[in-house]
Formats: C-alpha cells, structure tokens, sequence
C-alpha cells in the first residue's frame, strides 16, 4: 500500500500544499513530513508564491495524523525514532516559520498531527459541515 505524498502545485501566486493519502484519510508519513518541509522551503524562495494553501485530498479528511502503520520501522529503535522526530519537526517548522502567509483548508477530519499542522498556519479555514473542523 502507498505511503502517501504531498503534492505541490502553484496556481497563479498561491502554493498549494496537498496531503494525499486519501486512503488512509490523509495521514501523514515520514517522507511526507520530509516532503512537506521541502515544499514550504521552496514556496518560501519563490517570489511569485504570496500565500500558501495547505489541503487534504478528497473530501473526507485534512490530514488525520501520523501514519502509525509504520511506526514499527519508525521507532524500530533510537535512532529511527530521533530521525522521525526530527522529520516531524522540520514539517511544522516550515508551515509555522514560513515567510509567506499560510493557510489550512480544513474539509473532512482534522485529528492529531493535523491540527498541529493546521494551528501552526496564519488562518484556519472549515466548511461550513458539522462533521469538519479540528477534532
């Protein structure tokens, strides 16, 4: 099964960040974390980017956590747990220190490290449904 990826798309001057592992309600793994920060890294050095959108895939979730299905590998040992940590760490920071204005889309489920992501944007954005927002 895919681990997931983040897409990066640029519409106009808005980055767009995408969390897609719509199978697992966008939960996020380790290279995603990697992924994320690399992304934030560029949107921040581009100068045409003036805001970025950080979303879920589909409809269902923004980002529902960590991806503890490979927390076996992840935390096989001391190492492989200071080495996700720091993964994690970098991925907020780059949302939470970004130079640009941020903003979460949030649609669907927002549990664990999803409202980390989310609280560390500039602006929270739910639709309007009862069954979205930060959980």
């Amino acid at each position: 099964m895919s681990e997931g990826k983040i897409i990066a798309k640029r519409d106009g001057h808005v980055g767009r960040v995408i969390f897609d592992n719509v199978a697992k309600h966008n939960a996020v793994s380790r290279s995603m974390w990697d992924h994320l920060a690399d992304t934030m890294e560029a949107y921040d050095a581009d100068d045409e980017v003036r805001v970025v959108v950080l979303e879920g895939a589909g409809d269902r979730a923004f980002v529902s956590g960590a991806d503890i299905s490979q927390f076996e590998n992840e935390h096989a040992n001391l190492d492989a747990t200071k080495a996700y940590g720091q993964s994690v760490g970098r991925g907020y920071g780059a949302v939470q220190n970004s130079v640009k204005p941020t903003i979460a889309k949030i649609r669907g489920y927002c549990f664990g490290g999803g409202v980390g992501i989310a609280i560390c944007t500039c602006l929270l954005y739910t639709s309007p449904s009862p069954r979205d927002g930060l959980l």
